[in-house]
């Protein structure tokens, strides 16, 4: 089950079109091979330990978490932006 935060939403929204098209070819490139080597996935660290982070261009990165919830893996997209607005 795929889920999408309302800040995800509404900084998705925001981006430039070819930046939404982007964001959405490497959501799809996670949902078939979620280890390709264009993602870079990689977890974080500290306080956002249960997050993950896929690349969408050198700059931009996509925000995830993954859980079980009622026996469904529920995959949740939480946050999109810039290395410095993720980050920063």
């Amino acid at each position: 089950m795929l889920r999408h935060s309302p800040i995800f939403l509404k900084k998705y929204q925001k981006l430039p079109l070819d930046l939404q098209l982007k964001v959405d070819e490497r959501i799809q490139l996670f949902l078939a091979d979620r280890h390709h080597p264009l993602l870079k996935l990689h977890r974080l660290k500290g306080s956002l330990q249960h997050t993950l982070s896929i690349n969408v261009t050198g700059d931009y990165r996509v925000w995830l978490v993954e859980q079980q919830e009622n026996d469904q893996h529920v995959i949740t997209f939480i946050n999109v932006g810039s290395h410095s607005q993720l980050y920063g």
